[in-house]
């Protein structure tokens, strides 16, 4: 697999790794490391993982005081007394039926030193396992997310965090004859546009790890270093949230100098959809299945014009063309 390269919108050329730009770089360690000519590093330095670590400590945040109950009316009513319910945590497993859980989380002005004041905060949450699950997700009596389970993004509470502001996150799950289990349920924390990101600075060191196994080059390896060196925690533990935002730009900026090295790797990877032709449903309606999702890629592919978009089944093609032909074309 290789990418197509591609000019990041001005937006966010201060962090000249996108999330699929990191992504690729990490596929390239996975994918496309060679193995004749280049000495191989054995694993990621301890001290990137540490500055990585603490550098992602300041971007999550677990919630702490989630209660779970079977389906009531209205689990987003904040005037719901939910001192009984069961408390749960990580791990916890929600068996088949519909059921409900919430989570109270107050903003604080810090999270490990780290001042939230003005930051998007966001809800993510994960389940693991097989089978159907469809969420209802509220964030202080408001809807914000209707779906599946296995398509849920964060989603944001507020994109102006003040402390002291307390938010009622309500989940109503409708599982189905699969459990699931929640591995997932954390508020991230994104730094208004005037600040620098943590979490895309952690994802730039992380992300140059695999071309710089690959191919080794002390220089280099001396910049990515130096940047590392800028990032100053210690302004944290002394309340200087401008001198610790000012090191992570220098640290940015000094990773930008090995922009024109990066720039030569490339990944190209094709958007693709597998789907089912008769699963638990009427043939007519993977028919529309398949002209829903070829239509959404369709959508991409004029909103992104790099994009790629290949289906793995001939007979989708092929329904297309027999039934939506101006789609096919």
């Amino acid at each position: 697999m290789t990418a197509v390269s591609a000019d990041p919108p001005a937006a966010v050329k201060r962090y000249w790794f996108t999330p699929l730009a990191a992504i690729a770089l990490v596929l390239i360690g996975c994918l496309g490391a060679p193995s004749v000519g280049h000495a191989q590093e054995s694993k990621t330095p301890d001290r990137y993982t540490e500055v990585a670590d603490k550098l992602l400590s300041l971007t999550k945040l677990p919630l702490p005081d989630c209660r779970w109950h079977a389906d009531v009316t209205h689990p987003e009513d904040g005037s719901l007394d939910d001192s009984a319910w069961k408390p749960i945590s990580l791990g916890a497993n929600f068996e088949s039926g519909v059921q409900v859980f919430r989570c109270w989380f107050t903003v604080s002005q810090k999270v490990n030193g780290y001042d939230v004041r003005g930051a998007n905060l966001k809800f993510a949450m994960d389940l693991q396992g097989d089978g159907m699950t469809m969420l209802s997700i509220y964030s202080n009596n408001y809807s914000i997310y209707r779906g599946n389970a296995d398509t849920l993004e964060p989603v944001s509470l507020t994109t102006s965090a003040q402390p002291g502001q307390r938010f009622l996150i309500a989940v109503r799950l409708e599982v189905g004859d699969q459990p699931r289990k929640l591995v997932r349920s954390e508020i991230l924390i994104e730094p208004p546009a005037s600040r620098p990101d943590p979490a895309l600075l952690q994802m730039e060191i992380l992300s140059l790890q695999p071309i710089l196994q690959a191919y080794p080059d002390p220089q280099r390896r001396k910049q990515l270093d130096s940047a590392i060196a800028a990032i100053d925690f210690s302004k944290l533990n002394f309340g200087d949230q401008a001198g610790f935002d000012a090191s992570l730009q220098s640290a940015q900026d000094q990773l930008q100098a090995l922009q024109p090295w990066v720039r030569q790797f490339k990944i190209r990877a094709i958007g693709n959809s597998h789907i089912d032709m008769a699963w638990l449903w009427p043939w007519t309606e993977t028919v529309e299945l398949v002209r829903n999702t070829f239509r959404s890629a369709l959508d991409m592919m004029h909103e992104y014009p790099t994009f790629t978009y290949t289906a793995s089944t001939a007979r989708a093609y092929e329904w297309m063309e027999e039934k939506y032909p101006q789609l096919f074309q």
